[in-house]
Order: C-alpha cells, then sequence, then structure tokens
C-alpha cells in the first residue's frame, strides 16, 4: 500500500511538472510574439520616418528647381 500512495505521489508531481512546463513554454511564446510584434512596429516606424524624409527631401527639390526657373527665366 505505501509503495502504491508512493507511486501514486511521484505521478501527482510528474503531472504537476508537466503542467508547470506547458504553462512556461505557453508563457515564453507569448513573450517571443511579443518581441517579434515590436520589433516588427519598430521597422515599420522606421520606414515610415524615412518615407517622409524622402518625400521633404523630394518637395524641397522641386521647390529649388522652381526657384531656379522662375530666376532663370527672370534674366
Amino acid at each position: 500500500l505505501s509503495e502504491f500512495l508512493s507511486i501514486k505521489a511521484e505521478n501527482e508531481r510528474l503531472k504537476r511538472e508537466q503542467k508547470e512546463n506547458e504553462e512556461r513554454l505557453k508563457f515564453q511564446a507569448k513573450e517571443e510574439a511579443f518581441k517579434e510584434f515590436k520589433e516588427q512596429e519598430s521597422k515599420n516606424l522606421e520606414f515610415e520616418r524615412e518615407k517622409m524624409r524622402l518625400e521633404f527631401q523630394k518637395s524641397t527639390q522641386e521647390q529649388d528647381l522652381k526657384y531656379k526657373e522662375l530666376e532663370t527665366n527672370f534674366k
């Protein structure tokens, strides 16, 4: 009987450990997914900043060209 109880207790301990390990793995998977999301979000923001910078640069260059055309026409 004591051997049976010992085996039963060991079985319960192993079940608890398995459940804890499963929970740990779920948590790690969620952490990894969140980390990947943040990295992608950061890349998206970086892309948008670069896009805005290039649009501003293009606009500035276009204005410079218009000014030079006007300057040339007045000469």
